[in-house]
């Protein structure tokens, strides 16, 4: 199935940060597969600081390789890598779409939105060519996608389609250096040095 799923009403409390998700291949809902890396239906999660890589999917109906966010969602995607996705189409009667994220029409994430919070969505494909970054399902709220890099600045429709449903003003013409930087860093040991200055009188740091 999915490597992450959200279906249970999750809220903005839920957060999915610093992890690498490949090698998913979705969960089924009626003959059709969503989201190989991650799923989201009906939940607003964080998602955040992610690598969502790797899922190469070849059912007969497919609805986002990388990530789908389906029904009511409101998600918030912020400095994730959503990249090399494949999704292929594997018998003539079937759809796939969306190798990077797929978006239902009643679903509204928020996608980027500064540059400290940069996606970098690229290098995903579909076969056939059609959202290959990013597709939307029907037609609803403008999704908000400023500040992402797309690989290409404007994306065309061959990697984000509709165009008209996703807002990419001030795309990136080149990946955001630092954003793995921007997650603390875990200590991998704890120490107490010498408190300074020693004597002291009044006051002292450690």
């Amino acid at each position: 199935g999915s490597g992450v799923t959200f279906a249970s009403g999750e809220d903005s409390n839920s957060v999915l940060a610093g992890f690498t998700v490949d090698g998913g291949s979705g969960t089924l809902v009626d003959f059709t597969a969503y989201g190989g890396g991650v799923y989201v239906r009906d939940a607003s999660p964080v998602i955040h600081h992610n690598i969502i890589t790797g899922q190469h999917v070849v059912p007969c109906e497919m609805a986002g390789a990388g990530m789908a966010i389906a029904g009511a969602s409101n998600p918030i995607l912020t400095a994730n890598t959503v990249a090399h996705n494949v999704v292929m189409q594997e018998c003539n009667l079937g759809t796939v779409l969306g190798g990077g994220i797929w978006v239902d029409s009643t679903a509204n994430p928020l996608i980027g939105g500064s540059i400290a919070n940069a996606n970098m969505i690229d290098s995903n494909q579909t076969f056939p060519a059609r959202g290959a970054d990013i597709y939307r399902a029907g037609r609803g709220t403008t999704i908000h996608a400023e500040y992402n890099y797309w690989g290409f600045c404007p994306p065309d429709s061959t990697l984000v389609y509709p165009p008209g449903q996703f807002d990419v003003s001030n795309c990136l013409s080149h990946p955001v250096e630092g954003v793995e930087d921007n997650m603390p860093t875990v200590p991998a040991s704890f120490r107490l040095e010498q408190n300074y200055p020693n004597p002291f009188n009044p006051t002292t740091k450690v």
